[in-house]
């Protein structure tokens, strides 16, 4: 039986990465530990939303608690007693409620903790115990009113939104190529940036995505953190309005606050494109629209794409070297092998390229044989019992 006297978990949370935001994380931290000094403590701490169940910290604290993730139809995350697993602990400290969360589902997780696993939640801000039911109540009305305000704050957002729009406001003030003046609300080209995009457009007009980021990482260039480019973060640069001095709004929209899926992309005819005299263009409108049409044209498909199929080693194979896991590619180039020879690639190396990433590739047919061995291992050693 646990020592309810000695171990408790306790949970800390702040919304953002934000220095200020950081430092009050640590106090959190120190101020539950100093209370507890006397108990041997599992300190469970997040940076992120209140809104969504789906953090870390969050979920190994629940998870420790004897309780497993269930996904509801609607899209949201809750908890569920697992039947054969203990708790660590019987009791969860939080300073506040809205550091738990700040959504009124939380209402059963408090209910599933306390009935099937005898975990209570303290929250010392208000003084209340999940375990008792006259403060149940009341807690209730708590996270109903963090969620209230929450929605409230959303509507105000979309207001604000919609102002910004109509006035050609940018938002997006980290982007590479240039610096933001917050008090002009201007994109001032950062000119050693500005010699990378227009080097890679230059490419992109005669190479296709994945040969123009090769050339622009052999070049020394790297993205504004420091990483190397890959096919994506090209496409995403050179199909920018901004970089032809053009603002974008309305590319996003936001769905239901309390599902996992918050934003869902809008369709590009859609888009709301201006000029904007405040972004100072870093390639021509004749560069850009002719890089849009040669990446068009080297497209045999247009901009469908086209369904890959599954494969039973997909996500499962993972590289010794960098820990990313294996692809499975098709080589037609070849002549000494079969049409349509099939081989597993670290997905890093073919994003990167073998000059940055040098782990081996894999034959498919080995794989498989080792697959096939391996079961064949498996099922020599199992017993089935059958009863009539």
């Amino acid at each position: 039986m646990l020592d309810e006297k000695k171990i408790i978990s306790c949970y800390v949370r702040v919304s953002t990465n934000k220095e200020d935001q950081q430092k009050c994380l640590q106090q959190q931290r120190e101020l539950l530990q100093e209370m507890y000094k006397d108990y041997e403590i599992f300190l469970y701490s997040d940076t992120g939303t209140g809104i969504s169940f789906n953090r870390q910290g969050f979920k190994k604290l629940l998870y420790d608690a004897g309780l497993n993730e269930k996904r509801l139809k609607d899209g949201r995350l809750t908890f569920e007693a697992d039947e054969f697993r203990e708790p660590l602990f019987n009791e969860i400290v939080v300073l506040s409620t809205s550091r738990f969360a700040r959504n009124i589902i939380i209402i059963d997780v408090l209910r599933t903790l306390w009935d099937f696993k005898k975990v209570n939640v303290k929250f010392l801000g208000v003084q209340k115990d999940s375990s008792n039911m006259n403060d149940s109540i009341l807690l209730q009305m708590f996270f109903a009113m963090a969620e209230n305000e929450v929605k409230e704050t959303s509507v105000r957002t979309k207001r604000g939104n919609k102002t910004t729009v109509m006035q050609n406001k940018i938002r997006n003030n980290s982007i590479f190529g240039w610096d933001f003046d917050k008090d002009t609300n201007s994109l001032v080209a950062n000119e050693k940036e500005a010699e990378v995009v227009r080097f890679i457009y230059n490419t992109a007009l005669v190479q296709g995505l994945k040969r123009t980021a090769q050339i622009t990482n052999e070049a020394g260039y790297r993205t504004k953190k420091g990483n190397l480019w890959s096919d994506s973060t090209i496409k995403t640069l050179i199909t920018n309005p901004k970089y032809k001095g053009y603002n974008v709004r309305n590319k996003f929209t936001s769905q239901n606050l309390f599902t996992e899926s918050k934003v869902k992309y809008v369709k590009k005819e859609d888009w709301i494109v201006k000029k904007n005299e405040r972004i100072e263009p870093l390639v021509s409108e004749e560069l850009w629209e002719e890089v849009q049409e040669a990446m068009k044209n080297r497209c045999s498909h247009g901009n469908r794409g086209t369904n890959a199929r599954k494969y039973d080693t997909g996500g499962k194979v993972i590289c010794k070297c960098c820990g990313a896991t294996y692809v499975r590619c098709v080589e037609k180039r070849i002549s000494d092998k079969p049409q349509g020879h099939h081989y597993l690639i670290c997905s890093h190396k073919k994003k990167y390229t073998k000059k940055y990433y040098q782990s081996e590739n894999i034959n498919v047919e080995m794989s498989d044989d080792f697959i096939e061995e391996q079961r064949k291992v498996y099922y020599k050693n199992v017993h089935l019992q059958i009863n009539f």
